[in-house]
């Protein structure tokens, strides 16, 4: 997705001027299987002028995270993982630290390829419904060559190092939980991941390798890979996609790249892997309102479900969230998928494994499967 990425400032920026950035980034375009020896992300290079009031102390000096002295709003976070050190953005309601509320469960959202997390929080303005639905909500930064600005999550058919790159970030994924679980008044039984384009593939991956350390997914314009797929028990799935997404096809009718190590399944393909492993009984629940059809498979094993919209003329956009570049599609008004991945979340969960804090030392946790 090309994205203007977010105004970094530095100590002592004037944070009530105006701020006018010119920033260069990129728009992942997937090339026709017709015409690639193997998958591959092209990136066609646009110029989005980003102005912006102030709203920059959330990225200046990054830390690492200290759970008994957060306080309610946005704070940028370091976390070593091996020998790097990695970043999220954590947002946590006004609500957050009042006596006598209860936990608030955890979402974790990944971006798309070419951006960052910073900006993911602003394209699909996620904390203002996660703000009154009393979720709190980390934004990693993916990996990438080009400093913070330009990230992604690679997949394992687009790098030199292949499945050991896709394991990297699984584990930067692992910490990151076990890290937010030793937040006071945050659920470590309740926790999410949803994700983007890329960072939908990335969720999928997450699902299958770390399926006992949370509690139900999300895919937005993401495909699930066609590989074997570990996840030890059933999640609630919630998959949204529009049949005019020129990036990545709703139907690719499970195409093979010649030469590439992965292969993906087409948006009804994921939907229909992940209701059978979830035992769910057949026919599932349609409707359709406007340009919105919805597949609802209910009542499916462990009380999980799978939830599928299917947004007809809809582009590779966050629905009812901002443009994701300067040019870039109008994101649908008939479905907001903040809100209603929050309130999936909500009705459909099943725990997290307790024991996903089993030390008292960052970064000590186990590795995920290989």
């Amino acid at each position: 997705m090309c994205s203007p990425p977010p105004v970094r400032c530095k100590q002592g920026d004037d944070q009530t001027r105006s701020i006018v950035v010119i920033a260069f980034s990129y728009r992942p375009v997937i090339l026709s299987l017709r015409t690639r020896g193997r998958r591959s992300v092209a990136w066609s290079a646009c110029v989005a002028a980003t102005f912006s009031l102030g709203g920059c102390a959330r990225l200046v000096g990054a830390r690492p995270l200290v759970p008994g002295a957060l306080k309610a709003g946005d704070s940028y976070h370091t976390l070593t993982v091996g020998t790097a050190a990695r970043t999220y953005l954590l947002h946590l309601p006004s609500s957050y630290g009042r006596r006598g509320e209860t936990p608030m469960p955890v979402l974790i959202v990944l971006h798309g390829s070419g951006t960052n997390g910073s900006w993911l929080a602003q394209q699909s303005e996620l904390n203002d419904a996660a703000d009154k639905r009393r979720f709190a909500v980390a934004y990693p930064d993916g990996s990438g060559t080009l400093g913070v600005e330009f990230l992604d999550w690679p997949t394992g058919d687009t790098t030199a190092d292949g499945r050991a790159t896709v394991l990297r970030n699984v584990h930067f994924m692992d910490e990151l939980i076990r890290s937010l679980a030793r937040v006071p008044g945050l659920d470590r039984t309740r926790v999410f991941v949803a994700g983007v384009s890329n960072g939908g593939i990335m969720t999928y991956t997450i699902a299958c390798e770390l399926a006992d350390k949370i509690s139900g997914f999300a895919i937005i314009a993401g495909e699930m890979p066609d590989s074997t797929c570990g996840s030890s028990r059933p999640l609630p799935a919630l998959i949204i996609h529009g049949t005019a997404d020129d990036v990545i096809p709703y139907d690719n009718h499970g195409e093979r790249v010649p030469g590439a190590p992965v292969s993906y399944l087409s948006a009804p393909e994921a939907v229909a892997f992940w209701a059978r492993h979830d035992g769910c009984p057949q026919p599932p629940k349609r409707s359709k309102s406007g340009n919105v059809i919805q597949v609802e498979y209910l009542d499916c094993t462990n009380g999980t479900a799978v939830v599928f919209y299917t947004l007809v003329g809809g582009e590779h956009e966050w629905p009812g969230g901002r443009r994701s570049w300067l040019f870039g599609h109008l994101p649908t008004r008939e479905l907001y998928a903040s809100p209603t991945m929050l309130d999936f979340f909500s009705h459909h969960a099943v725990p997290a494994g307790q024991g996903i804090v089993d030390d008292d030392t960052e970064g000590g946790g186990h590795a995920p499967r290989r």
